[in-house]
Order: C-alpha cells, then structure tokens, then sequence
C-alpha cells in the first residue's frame, strides 16, 4: 500500500487537513472540522484532532493509501519538540498538554512533525521556486505572521518559531500587529467611514464597489507593511516576498502600494500573493516532515 502524509493546520476557528502525495494535495482530501481555541475545552479539541484525523483515514483507505508520517503546523508560543502547545491568548484550555498522545492513539507510532505556521507558509510558498535563494513570507489576518527562508529552510529560532518576528515590532503608537492585521484595517475604516463595518472582508467588498475609506484603508496596510519589512528584506538580501493570510485574498488592494513602498525604501524584488491560502500550509507543513526538518 502506498503511503502518504497527513497534513493539518491547526487554525483558530478550524482544524483543516489534506493527503500530500509526490508533493502535492490529493484532489478530495481535504477536510475542516470546528474547533473553538478561545473557549474550547480540552475534551473538545481532543475530539477535532480525532475526528479529522478518523475522518483522513477512512479516506485514505479508500483510495489505496495509508498515512506514513502526520505533520502539523501550528502558531507559537508552541514546544515543537514535544507537541506541546504554550498559547494563552487562544487554545489555553490545551496548555502544557502533548498532542503526540492524541495523534499517536488515532496513527500509530508514525513520525510527527510539528511546525510554526510561518515556517510551513513561507516553506509551501516557495516549494517549487528553486531559483530563489533567500524568500521572505509575510501572513496577514487576525494577526500578523512573518517568516525569513533561505535554501528552501525556514531560519528558525531554538524554540521553534520564526527567527525574526515582527508581530510586536514597535510602530507608531503601538506594535506592528495594530496596523496590520484585519484588526488594524477595521479600526483604521471605521475611524473615517459615515456607517461602520463590522470586519475586513466587508471592507474589501466595500472598496470593490468604490468606497473611498475602504480603498484607502486597504492601501494604508500595505504602505505601512512596506516600511515595518523593508529593513528586514534588505539585511537578509531578500530575493521575492510572498503574502498569505485570509488578508491575502484581498492582495489586490494593497499589493501594489506594497510593492511601491518597498521600492521607493531600496527594496525592488518580486511581491505576490500565495496561489493557495489554505493550502501553502497544509504543503508547507508535509515538505517540512518529507525532508526531515522538525520530526520528532
């Protein structure tokens, strides 16, 4: 029987997984099941983990496969050595507890590898980009997530997480993550807006209809993005920078003040959005396990 590798993400609304053959999702495999990492018991989010990967198994069973290693990628604070996670502002209910027991009790004794979710984004965003060198990935949605690559390796810190981290970056009146982020967009509208939305998404589809605040919040992000990364790219030699996130859906809005704001700081590279925002994780995380990197 020929094996595969099970993928998840480990989101903050859902668990979200797929089968990686060859280096590629299997069409029809991916899978979401709800998890609340905010006020989530622990019973509940050991029941997601099981049910997604039950639901995996049977799958893969079908179609002739069998799981040979599982990967997870999931944000920090996280011991990626133990599987433990060490998060209070989401999944605390599951603080200081292993999820290799949880995953071992569904799989068997199989290879785990578990990942920040930076370093699987910036390692699926350039799987197949072997003529970049040295990458950069940028994540934004409820947060805002940044990795450095070189080689096809994410540059990792000891404990696990991306080696430069600009989330707390002070800037302006706060930290990084106050502007960039769907939070920062929806402060910044509804500051200027005559009726308020009530998320960026919204926004974006009000900046599709030609609402002026929308398209100047929006282009705001990736001017001010520009001047928070431009330092980082230019010391690392950064060759392309990829975008991801659920933000990045909106990348036509922003991109090209992005783009312009990098250049007019020195840096001229290649900026574009991932093609698969769900999916460059899921590939990211199994290319991390097929190439050994994090296995425990």
């Amino acid at each position: 029987m020929k094996t595969c590798i099970l993928a998840i993400d480990a989101g903050g609304t859902f668990l979200k997984s797929a089968l990686i053959a060859g280096g590629e999702i299997i069409p029809g495999t991916g899978r979401k099941v709800g998890v609340d990492s905010d006020l989530g018991t622990a019973d509940e989010v050991h029941a997601a983990y099981s049910r997604l990967i039950k639901e995996e198994a049977l799958l893969a069973a079908s179609l002739g496969l069998t799981f040979g290693k599982v990967s997870v990628d999931t944000p920090g604070p996280f011991d990626y050595k133990t599987g433990t996670p060490l998060m209070t502002h989401k999944y605390r209910a599951i603080y200081g507890i292993s999820l290799i027991p949880w995953i071992r009790e569904a799989v068997g004794d199989l290879p785990i590898t578990f990942v920040h979710d930076s370093a699987a984004f910036i390692t699926g965003a350039f799987a197949w980009r072997r003529d970049i060198y040295s990458a950069a990935g940028v994540m934004i949605g409820t947060g805002l997530g940044f990795a450095l690559s070189k080689g096809g390796r994410p540059l990792l810190a000891n404990t696990g997480s991306p080696l430069v981290s600009i989330f707390k970056a002070p800037y302006r009146d706060g930290i990084a993550e106050d502007y960039i982020s769907a939070g920062g967009i929806l402060k910044r509208y509804n500051a200027k807006a005559p009726s308020a939305a009530e998320n960026a998404k919204e926004i974006a589809e009000r900046a599709a209809l030609g609402d002026n605040a929308a398209l100047e919040a929006y282009a705001e992000t990736g001017a001010m993005l520009a001047e928070i990364i431009a330092p980082i790219l230019s010391e690392h030699g950064t060759e392309a920078l990829a975008v991801g996130g659920q933000i990045a859906r909106s990348f036509d809005l922003f991109g090209e003040e992005l783009r312009q704001g990098l250049g007019s700081l020195g840096v001229c590279i290649p900026v574009f959005p991932a093609s698969d925002i769900d999916g460059v994780h899921l590939l990211g995380a199994a290319r991390c396990a097929d190439e050994g990197l994090f296995v425990y």
